[in-house]
């Protein structure tokens, strides 16, 4: 998305992850009120803790709330899609990726061989 401000943004959380589902971000500023520290998507009824990677990478306050994974996620994603040049298929590049990344061998196997005598 060209257009990450806020008015574009929200509509699309909201839309997409359901109600009351706990949300972890970064601090970047659609998200958070980083002037006083505070969430934006609290008020949409999104639980949501975040981290300032200027600051810290794991949160000091509760020690669980990191973003390293899902930003590690993501950058593996964008650097399959440079080598297939073909952003088109992104959705079918995430499942693939998690496929791989995600399942042992043996599971792979038996989910493409139950596929193929479907």
């Amino acid at each position: 998305m060209k257009n990450r401000k806020e008015e574009n943004l929200i509509p699309i959380i909201r839309r997409h992850i359901k109600l009351g589902t706990t949300v972890y971000t970064d601090s970047f500023s659609v998200y958070v009120n980083n002037y006083q520290k505070i969430s934006k998507l609290e008020k949409y009824g999104f639980p949501h803790y975040f981290i300032n990677h200027k600051l810290e990478f794991v949160s000091q306050v509760a020690k669980d709330i990191h973003t390293n994974s899902i930003e590690s996620l993501w950058n593996d994603v964008k650097c399959d899609l440079k080598k297939s040049r073909n952003t088109s298929k992104y959705i079918l590049t995430v499942a693939r990726y998690y496929f791989r990344k995600n399942l042992n061998k043996e599971d792979q196997i038996r989910i493409i061989m139950k596929k193929s005598f479907a």
